[in-house]
């Protein structure tokens, strides 16, 4: 398992500089999408995405090797995986909204773990 875990590091943090490899074209496209009125290029679009791969896989180390919380280390960890797919997708946009209040992802994510982090420090 040791081994596993630091192969899985070494590749975490590797990942980010893949954009490296990609040439520096910055020509602008319609990469999200259902958000047609975001232009990214090519080399931005791909660092974003190992960015939040990244944070996968350091909740996954996290998750790994912790020997306490491990029901709120799995929940982290799986917002963290819906948060590349909302990345991917929506870009982080707006899903719906509650009167003048926009609603995305992010909120999302940070309600439920604000009040994840709420009940473990009130129960625990």
């Amino acid at each position: 398992m040791k081994s596993k875990v630091l192969f899985v590091s070494l590749f975490a943090y590797s990942i980010g500089y893949i954009y490296l490899l990609l040439p520096n074209t910055n020509v602008l496209r319609d990469l999200i999408p259902f958000r047609p009125d975001i232009q990214l290029s090519i080399e931005s679009h791909v660092y974003y995405m190992c960015e939040r791969l990244r944070y996968i896989l350091f909740a996954w180390i996290i998750l790994e090797t912790s020997a306490y919380y491990k029901p709120e280390l799995k929940l982290f960890f799986w917002l963290n995986v819906g948060f590349f797919v909302d990345y991917v997708l929506y870009y982080n946009g707006t899903i719906f909204s509650i009167g003048f209040m926009p609603v995305s992802y992010a909120l999302i994510m940070g309600i439920i773990m604000t009040l994840t982090i709420v009940k473990t420090l009130l129960y625990d």
